[in-house]
């Protein structure tokens, strides 16, 4: 394998291209222009009409045996897109110039999967397997594009190229997400005339959240009102108040349980202010928990291809949710593929080139492995 400048240019030009949630239709196309470059055919998939990107999903298939091999990095980044990512070289890494992130998060996955579909693309077919990339959308924000993706039965090898952490180490647990809004209604009246009218929700909000343990909870969950808003006049009794939350929990009962504990703040809080309230789930972009056993097959092939090329292999729990909760709520068994870098979503973001030769290679190395398993 070579080429580490042609993996060191097209990460530095995948970066320079903003791609925050919902506008990822540029860097898409540098997607599918390079694949097609190396002779690799894609198509994009309609999840853009359901999820409002200005793209759909972009699928590359790699026909090869029966067992399917699954390759998924999200195309958008935290960015604005306000300004342009400079990319610096120094040292062996790659960082922003200081004034951006740097989008390593996740185009450190992007441009390691177009180089290996390049290159196990020129492996005997019949010693490969069928690989697919799957570029997707909306990651960091709104309904994840992978939510729109078939249904899985289990049999595929399915791997997400998406955290920071040494190349070789993987995911297999990670945190459910559940997002919810409460609509807490009351009654306007004048602040000054006739205040004993009005039933004042945001009193009632701040009396619910007083009643809630918000942060890290017993088991590593998360519970989080991270948006409050209300009233509209300074001299008015504020008729309504909505709160965005959160809660996350590595398993559902967790998450149950502190959904039922909203519900008995927000009564209580009610009752004592004679508002009402509606909890609505914001059902799109729940991710359910997701755990992956030591000996299914996609762990062992992360090791087996791991120890052929010398890198070190472990698995790990990460506070934190994957576009894999999505895909094991839909019938895939995915695991969650490290690849370097640190600090994302920062001025501070970098990643070791080796680090993207790395990923590579580890993806080739799991092609080329893949037929063997058993």
């Amino acid at each position: 394998m070579s080429g580490e400048s042609e993996l060191i240019r097209l990460f530095s030009s995948l970066v320079s291209i903003p791609s925050p949630s919902g506008s990822e239709a540029n860097v898409a196309a540098m997607v599918s222009k390079e694949l097609s470059r190396l002779g690799i055919g894609t198509r994009v998939d309609r999840s853009s009409r359901r999820n409002a990107s200005s793209t759909g999903n972009i699928i590359a298939t790699v026909p090869g045996g029966r067992q399917k091999l699954m390759f998924i990095a999200h195309m958008d980044t935290v960015e604005s897109g306000a300004r342009r990512i400079k990319p610096v070289i120094s040292n062996g890494a790659i960082s922003s110039d200081g004034n951006t992130i740097l989008g390593a998060d996740n185009k450190a996955g992007v441009a390691p999967l177009i180089m290996a579909l390049g290159d196990i693309s020129r492996m005997e077919r019949i010693a490969r397997p069928t690989v697919v990339g799957i570029f997707s959308t909306r990651e960091e924000e709104g309904t994840m594009g992978v939510s729109f993706l078939p249904r899985g039965n289990g049999s595929e090898l399915m791997f997400v190229l998406d955290s920071e952490g040494p190349v070789g180490e993987f995911v297999n647990r990670a945190l459910g997400s559940t997002l919810f809004d409460i609509e807490i209604l009351g009654r306007e009246a004048h602040a000054a005339l006739n205040p004993e009218k009005g039933a004042n929700a945001v009193k009632a909000a701040g009396l619910m959240i007083s009643e809630l343990k918000l942060g890290k909870r017993r088991g590593n969950s998360i519970l989080n009102v991270g948006m409050i808003s209300g009233g509209r006049k300074r001299n008015v009794i504020p008729g309504s108040a909505t709160l965005k939350c959160a809660t996350r929990a590595f398993d559902t009962g967790t998450i149950k349980r502190a959904i039922a504990e909203v519900h008995a703040a927000a009564r209580k809080a009610c009752s004592a202010t004679g508002c009402t309230y509606k909890l609505r789930m914001v059902t799109n972009d729940g991710a359910p928990p997701f755990r992956l056993a030591a000996g299914e097959r996609a762990v062992r092939l992360a090791r087996y291809a791991a120890s052929s090329l010398g890198i070190s292999f472990s698995v790990s729990s990460r506070m934190a949710t994957f576009e894999a909760n999505i895909l094991a709520g839909r019938g895939y068994k995915p695991l969650v593929m490290c690849q370097g870098g640190m600090m994302p979503h920062s001025t501070q973001e970098s990643i070791r080139v080796c680090d993207l030769s790395d990923t590579r290679r580890l993806i080739v190395e799991m092609a080329r492995r893949a037929n063997a398993l058993r």
